[in-house]
């Protein structure tokens, strides 16, 4: 029994250190995809050799051990980045935690929102003459594509007269994931997402309108509680500051294969969330 515990013990360790390396490496490659195949085929190879060779040990019984451990946490990351595709975009860990995301775009794993501003600034220096009334034609003149990708960018990038362009011609505001509206703002845009949450609500999205939580479900949550869900204190008091009714009952949910959903107003969210910031509703 202690021998047990004792691999049980290392097993969690080191195999769960290794998951978790794979999961914030998860925008370079599907690690946990190539950790679970990995330890499937180590796993074969030894359970072969213990009935092949006569010289099985200590050591091979640890190793078996330690790749049967290895797979099942490797599989079940796969499986639950499987579920959303900002988990798959950044891992489970970056898209709960910003300053972990923020780290994989300091290292170069993610694209960073100043090469992104950068970019779409050189795209306008190289703007055509001619000019269009029609907002996609415009996008189009910028050099960008008429997507939610592209939109999606300009979010995270605050580019105000880029995205002013995609409202003026109805872009989809209901692309989810990482195409999220609130979560590109709230969760991405730490710049000017003030200035922007502004504009949207001069096109009629305001502070209370809501966006779905991702492609699989059809829940949504409101604006402001993407501000608060992804701890965003300047886009909160932006839109205080445009005004919506604190103590109006919204859905929060959020989804992996089955969506949770809370029923609070969003002053209660913001007294469990961040207290300090009720001043903002006053």
């Amino acid at each position: 029994m202690k021998i047990f515990i004792n691999r049980l013990a290392n097993t969690a360790a080191i195999a769960g250190g290794l998951v978790t390396i794979s999961d914030i490496a998860q925008p370079l490659a599907p690690i946990s995809a190539y950790v679970t195949g990995a330890s499937a085929i180590a796993i074969i190879i030894l359970i072969g050799a213990r009935f092949i060779t006569s010289q099985w040990n200590e050591t091979m019984a640890t190793a078996t051990f330690f790749a049967g451990g290895l797979f099942i946490l490797s599989s079940l990351l796969y499986w639950f980045q499987s579920t959303q595709e900002s988990f798959r975009e950044t891992g489970i860990i970056a898209s709960q935690i910003t300053i972990i995301e923020k780290l994989q775009r300091d290292a170069g794993m993610l694209p960073k929102i100043a090469k992104d501003l950068e970019s779409i600034d050189k795209k306008i220096d190289k703007l055509k003459k001619e000019t269009s009334e029609d907002p996609r034609k415009e996008i189009g003149n910028l050099g960008l594509r008429w997507s939610t990708e592209d939109f999606a960018q300009a979010l995270a990038a605050g580019d105000l007269e880029v995205i002013e362009l995609f409202l003026q011609g109805g872009i989809n505001m209901q692309g989810a994931n990482h195409l999220n509206v609130g979560v590109n703002v709230a969760r991405r845009n730490r710049d000017n997402p003030g200035k922007v949450a502004h504009l949207l609500n001069e096109y009629g999205y305001g502070p209370l309108y809501s966006y779905r939580v991702d492609s699989s479900h059809k829940k949504k949550n409101a604006f402001v509680l993407y501000a608060i869900q992804y701890d965003n204190e300047t886009l909160f008091e932006a839109l205080a500051e445009i005004g919506f009714d604190a103590e109006e009952a919204l859905e929060h949910s959020w989804c992996l294969r089955e969506c949770i959903t809370e029923i609070k107003t969003p002053r209660q969210y913001t007294k469990e969330q961040h207290p300090d910031w009720l001043e903002y509703l006053d």
